[in-house]
């Protein structure tokens, strides 16, 4: 939790002298007491920089929890960190997050520096611009000035809205469901869902009240909003190096 490294590297406590006086207590060499009355840093600030420089130029897959949590970091402690890669795992549903969240089965490649994302003997970035994990499904989000969406912020985390409900939004974005890897636009209609075919193919499904239809689709990851395809000079299959768990 780099936000609560840096508190207790800044941060100097009133020491406590309830027993004993101020005197008494820089005179004796043994000291009988709650050692946490007398404690004004918890940590140095070399011990602050030697954590944070364990992350420099590393991946780092990290847990992640909404707030308030026992076992696992918040969200707003870790969303900001001074981190270039890094990935959210083991994370709660109806979370929305400016990092790559994972879930099991996903295969990372990491090669020449950088992460990319394993679908089917491609390479992909993991370059969207909010991640998005609900009880529905994972979605990812591109900006858009004319996204029907938009991101918003209370409280250190993030959430989705229509772009005209009440309230300012951090930006506009289309929405993109994850399926397997690939990406499909978000479905409105209730009638509608995508089902992935006994070929692999993913198909689209419209529902009326008598029967039902469906056509193949395709990914729109690489080609969705700002995407930007894998440069040409990357392995195209490399064997995947990390894949999630959880």
């Amino acid at each position: 939790n780099p936000t609560l490294w840096k508190e207790l590297a800044e941060v100097r406590r009133k020491q406590k002298f309830h027993n004993i006086s101020k005197k008494e207590f820089e005179r004796k060499s043994v000291i009988y007491g709650d050692i946490n009355d007398f404690i004004e840093m918890t940590w140095s600030r070399e011990r602050y920089e030697a954590a944070i420089s364990a992350y420099k130029n590393a991946v780092v897959i990290h847990d992640v929890a909404r707030k308030n949590s026992v076992v696992h970091t918040d969200y707003p402690d870790i969303a900001k960190a001074d981190i270039q890669d890094l990935i959210l795992t083991h994370s709660p549903d109806n979370l929305a997050s400016w990092r790559p969240i994972l879930r099991s089965g996903k295969r990372l490649v990491l090669t020449q520096g950088k992460v990319y994302e394993w679908v089917k003997g491609r390479l992909h970035p993991l370059d969207a611009d909010i991640y998005i994990k609900h009880f529905s499904g994972h979605y990812v989000g591109y900006r858009s000035p004319d996204g029907p969406f938009k991101v918003i912020e209370k409280d250190g985390l993030l959430g989705i809205v229509e772009a005209d409900s009440p309230g300012k939004g951090l930006m506009r974005v289309d929405l993109y469901q994850d399926i397997e890897g690939e990406y499909y636009p978000l479905l409105l209609d209730t009638n509608k869902c995508y089902r992935i075919r006994p070929d692999g193919c993913v198909e689209e499904v419209t529902f009326d009240k008598a029967s039902s239809k469906g056509h193949v689709v395709h990914s729109h990851r690489g080609a969705a909003g700002r995407m930007k395809a894998v440069m040409s000079d990357t392995p195209e299959v490399p064997s995947p190096r990390l894949q999630a768990q959880g």
